[in-house]
């Protein structure tokens, strides 16, 4: 453009302006040499005084006379006004009319209500019209004035009040203010003193608004912004009323001060990260942000009532417009440019690493903590803003930086090939897994136990090193180091993140004591007792200390000394032989075990093997021994030891209660010197001939010993059976019965059969009330009692009972008195059961059966048994009545699915609905676990309980199938019943699994298949699953109830098992051993 070009502009723009001032100004009414022009008048109605506050606005040009005073005259409008006399009126009260030239505003001193004019006459009320204004200019001429009045302004009077007025956003609180974007609507809402002639109008930013009446004169108007509006900011409101046909002023403002700001335009932000660092060694940055809410106004010209869009300005101008009203606007202006104005402001904020998974929006701030991603490379971080009307960002801004971290050892863990877990011995394999955080050129090495060891790649940068274990290493805990590159290395550990740790022991036991029967001397039975007393805790200090010689020089030692660590695994398991040569089975470790020595009188030796957990023993037995006297039943010899009493007891015919005598024996009664009675008795072989011969006669297979203690004395009976006498006893078809005050037990002749040593049998009965209360606080706590009665209250019936016995995994039948049961109603006595704790360790809960316990009527409570020690009859509520909810689902299209495999989440979250176990580890944050993931508390909980655990510490594979190994592992993490391992399956042999397994199908919780295999890897179905789960829980299985799923049939194998896990019930116990069920709630 050229310079003659952009004159012509210039000139042609103020001509443009100099048009719209001749357009907006108003020619005054003008007497020679005095010019008064009124530019702004007003009366708004005051309901205190029911008059009105005036305000009137002019000026006054005079070029030569000087102006001594103004005044103010109203008058009905069209009335005549003698502008040369105006003395027939009185003017109106005010102030800041004065003299001289200039602008001036008056304002009514008060209230306006009446005239007090000669015109209309004294004291005219004012009424609701129009009227006119003057204003009148004095100038002193000699004695009197010459008054230059001004053209009439009219003004409209009306006692309409609009009030209150309020405006918000949608249903916003009304506030200063309330903001609204595009799509929002603004509400409103006034009320009008009375009645109007029409219905008001109102418009917002000179729009248009939809009015309604709500009733009582109280209106609303609704505007919807739609974007397309120019006027941002705070609202511009009018609302027009009209009142007997005349249009008020328009009511511009809110009585509350309340105000709706109109902001369609998205805020605008820049982002940098670390304060616009090129790279950083670590994922966790801070980001910094500068957020922007602007917009650029705009202001509108005014042509013929419409208001087109007219641009924008930097500074407000002054115009006046025809009507004398002044209007403050932004005109366009040659070398004017748009001056930006705030917004509603930035109010929240979030960010993402991809453009696709968001933050939560936040407060808006200026810095921000923030995590990358993991690896190295150029990081990408998006951000999004959000002001207070809700605009958005719509295009995220975003910053880079390039993320080279640090290589890292993590996760750490060490393993070792002992089924102890945590411990190693010599010949024992330590393995050591771990992680880097990503690849690597540089040398790894390691080493364990101070040995240098060979790392081995095991796939993407996870790797392990191994080390088995020699008599030349040290007890204690297992040290390590782990070194990526050297000199220094760029990482390095010698710490698991897992927690794991392993104690290498290669030292056995000790034995401290071993007595019999307290240390007695002598015995005249075989059935003894023994107490023993082992060693296998060691402490190595957990560093080197400094310890002082006599010398004072100073020895840098490894010592018992205080705060050191365990370097043993603890006493395990203990055996014993009567001859060094043929030796019991490995037992759980207890100070005391009941023991029958061999036969024959004479000193008899116990040999004592103890081993402890990791694998260690004993070298060289520890041994006691005792005299055995026992009393000589032949008539070939007298008897080398006399008894302090001897009693003579029947042998009875077992068939009836209370059957006829078919031979005797003889019990030999001693007194210890606590005053402690203990019965003995052998069953000799002349006394089972008898025995067998007069049954024989009878036509009876069964004989009963009757051992009576009518004075309730005897605190011991131990009763002996010889080799030869069970002989007699097979070869006669005759089982045998001892019955004595506290238990009986009843031995059929299928349980003697083959059984190639003494039988003996020992009767402790629980007396004392501290013992018997320590029973009762054992039981009540115990799992196997909770699971079978649920949290009913549980009580003890009758006297608790130990018997110990060497006829171990043979079928008995053994009967409990119940004692004073006239307390008892038939209810309670059905809800009576039997807690058993075995010597091998085990524990478990049977019903049984009431039946009379002798001849007299007294009850007891009968059941079978394979092995033996301390019973205790268990009284509570629920017993009978079972309630079971279920603890797994089926799926929505009523199937339930047996078939299909369970994955480790489904596993985790059927644990977390059926385990009650306390947490014993920390929860880990697994790698493939997302917070939002169905399971995830479930998954949580189960790894806290130590029933499941992730794999290298850092992933769970919540998606991958379950195997009938692993359903073994958490089956035996699971369960308290510790019992042992016995027999297993050909196909484990080997297999990490086989310990846990072999115990799970010792427990009875799992079954193979018919070919004699367990098939460990094998996937676990959800069949399969319920019904190991429910053996655990000693649930089910559920039968007579209606069925549940399409795909489940009553002839499927698991139909019950299934039903049971699978329905909320009310059952019974059932002749099975299943629940019969009752109801579903």
């Amino acid at each position: 453009m050229t310079i003659i070009q952009m004159r012509k502009n210039v000139l042609l723009l103020l001509l443009a302006l100099l048009c719209a001032v001749s357009f907006w100004s108003r020619p005054t009414h003008a007497e020679p040499g005095v010019s008064v022009s009124i530019y702004d008048a007003s009366a708004v109605y005051n309901p205190t005084t029911n008059g009105f506050d005036m305000q009137v606005s002019w000026n006054t040009t005079s070029p030569v006379a000087t102006i001594q005073y103004h005044n103010v005259y109203m008058v009905p409008a069209g009335t005549s006004f003698n502008g040369t006399d105006p003395l027939s009126i009185n003017p109106l009260a005010g102030s800041g009319a004065g003299g001289g030239t200039g602008t001036h505003n008056w304002s009514s001193n008060s209230s306006i209500s009446t005239i007090n004019g000669g015109i209309i006459g004294p004291g005219t009320p004012l009424n609701d019209g129009n009227y006119d204004i003057y204003v009148v200019a004095s100038v002193p001429n000699g004695p009197v004035f010459n008054n230059f009045p001004s053209q009439a302004y009219t003004i409209h009077l009306s006692r309409m009040v609009v009030s209150p007025v309020t405006i918000t956003t949608g249903d916003q609180v009304p506030a200063n203010p309330t903001y609204a974007k595009a799509d929002d609507t603004a509400t409103l809402t006034f009320t009008l003193s009375k009645a109007p002639s029409a219905m008001p109008t109102v418009q917002f930013t000179f729009l248009d608004a939809v009015v309604t009446s709500v009733g009582n004169n109280v209106y609303k108007a609704q505007y919807r912004f739609t974007g397309s509006e120019h006027a941002e900011g705070i609202t511009a409101i009018a609302i027009n009323v009209q009142n007997e046909g005349q249009s008020l002023r328009t009511v511009r403002t809110t009585t509350d001060s309340s105000a709706v700001f109109y902001d369609k335009t998205n805020p605008t932000g820049t982002i940098t990260i670390n304060n616009g660092a090129p790279s950083t060694n670590t994922t966790a940055v801070t980001l910094d942000i500068a957020g922007s809410d602007l917009y650029t106004p705009t202001v509108y010209s005014r042509s013929q009532h419409s208001h087109p869009f007219a641009g924008t300005a930097a500074e407000p101008i002054l115009l006046a417009s025809i009507d004398q009203s002044i209007w403050s606007i932004k005109a366009l202006l040659a070398g004017a440019g748009p001056q930006p104005e705030a917004g509603s402001g930035v109010e929240k904020m979030r960010f993402s690493n991809d453009n696709v998974n968001w933050s939560d929006w936040e407060p808006y701030s200026t810095t921000k903590a923030w995590t990358l991603t993991d690896g190295d490379g150029t990081k990408t971080v998006y951000m999004k803003l959000k002001d207070k009307a809700g605009n958005e960002m719509t295009q995220p801004v975003n910053a880079s930086i390039l993320l080279q971290q640090p290589i890292s050892i993590t996760p750490v863990s060490i393993t070792g090939s002992n089924t102890a877990k945590g411990y190693v011995k010599v010949g024992d394999t330590a393995t050591l897994t771990f992680s880097l955080s990503k690849p690597t050129s540089s040398a790894l090495t390691a080493s364990i136990a101070g040995n240098d060891v060979a790392v081995t790649s095991v796939s993407n940068n996870v790797y392990s090193a191994s080390y088995t274990f020699t008599d030349s290493d040290f007890d204690g805990r297992v040290r390590f180091s782990i070194r990526v590159g050297s000199n220094p290395p760029e990482a390095s550990t010698s710490s698991t993140t897992d927690d794991s740790n392993l104690i290498f022991d290669k030292t056995a036991p000790t034995a401290t004591a071993l007595t019999i029967n307290s240390g007695a001397a002598t015995t005249n039975t075989t059935a003894v007792t023994l107490t023993i007393d082992g060693n296998d805790t060691r402490y190595l200090a957990s560093s080197s200390r400094q310890l002082a010689s006599a010398d004072n020089s100073l020895y840098a030692t490894w010592g018992l000394l205080a705060s050191s660590e365990p370097q043993s695994s603890g006493l395990s398991q203990m055996r014993f032989s009567n001859d060094g040569v043929i030796w019991s089975d490995w037992e759980p470790y207890a100070t005391t075990k009941a023991w029958t020595l061999s036969y024959d009188n004479g000193t008899k030796t116990v040999y004592m093997n103890l081993k402890d957990l990791v694998g260690n023993e004993m070298k060289t037995p520890y041994t006691a021994t005792i005299d055995l006297q026992k009393p000589n039943h032949s008539s070939s010899s007298s008897p080398s030891y006399s008894p302090s009493e001897t009693i003579t007891i029947n042998v009875e015919n077992g068939v009836t209660a209370s059957g006829s005598v078919v031979s005797t024996a003889t019990i030999n009664r001693t007194t210890d010197t606590n005053g402690r009675k203990t019965d003995s008795v052998t069953f000799t072989l002349d006394q089972a001939n008898k025995t067998v011969e007069e049954l024989k006669s009878a036509g009876s297979d069964s004989a009963r010993i009757v051992i009576p203690d009518p004075k309730d004395e005897v605190s011991e009976v131990n009763v002996t059976i010889p080799k030869t006498s069970t002989e007699s006893l097979v070869k006669g078809n005759v089982g045998v019965e001892i019955s004595t005050a506290n238990g009986r037990v009843n031995i059929p002749k299928s349980s003697l059969e083959g059984f190639t040593d003494d039988v003996y049998f020992r009767f402790v009965p629980i007396k004392t009330e501290n013992d018997r209360k320590a029973v009762e606080d054992r039981v009540k706590i115990e799992q196997e009692v909770r699971l079978a009665v649920g949290n009913d209250n549980i009580s003890i019936v009758g006297r608790p009972m130990t018997i110990e016995t060497n006829l171990q995994n043979r079928p008995v039948t053994l009967m409990i008195p119940l004692g004073d049961t006239s307390s008892l109603t038939e209810q309670q006595l059905h809800n009576l059961g039997v807690f058993i704790e075995h010597s091998d360790g085990t524990k478990e809960f049977v019903r049984g059966e009431i039946v009379n316990y002798d001849a007299s009527g007294k009850l007891g409570i009968q059941f079978t048994v394979t092995k033996f020690s301390t019973f205790t009859v268990v009284k509570t509520e629920g017993l009978n009545k079972i309630t079971h909810k279920a603890y797994i689902n089926g799926y929505p299209d009523g199937t339930f699915g047996p078939e299909k495999n369970i994955t480790r989440a489904e596993m985790a979250a059927l644990l977390a609905r059926v385990s009650d176990k306390t947490a014993t580890k920390s929860s880990i944050a697994y790698t493939d676990v997302a917070s939002s993931h169905w399971a995830k508390e479930a998954i949580d909980q189960a790894t806290k309980m130590g029933l499941m655990e992730g794999y290298n510490g850092s992933s769970f594979k919540p998606e991958q199938m379950i195997t009938r190994a692993e359903m073994a592992a958490i089956l035996s993490r699971i369960s308290s019943n510790s019992a042992g391992s016995g027999d297993s399956f050909k196909d484990v042999n080997g297999h990490w699994a086989q310990s846990v397994v072999a115990q799970a199908k010792a427990a009875g919780y799992i079954d193979g298949y018919t070919d004699g295999t367990f098939r460990p890897e094998q996937t676990l179905t959800r069949a399969e699953a319920v019904t190991m789960m429910n053996k655990l829980l000693g649930r089910g299985p559920l039968s007579g109830a209606a069925p549940k799923w399409s795909d489940v049939s009553s002839g499927s194998w698991a139909f019950e098992q299934i039903q049971e896990a699978s329905i909320d019930h009310t059952s019974e116990k059932n002749a099975t051993g299943g629940e019969q069920w009752g109801t579903t709630p």
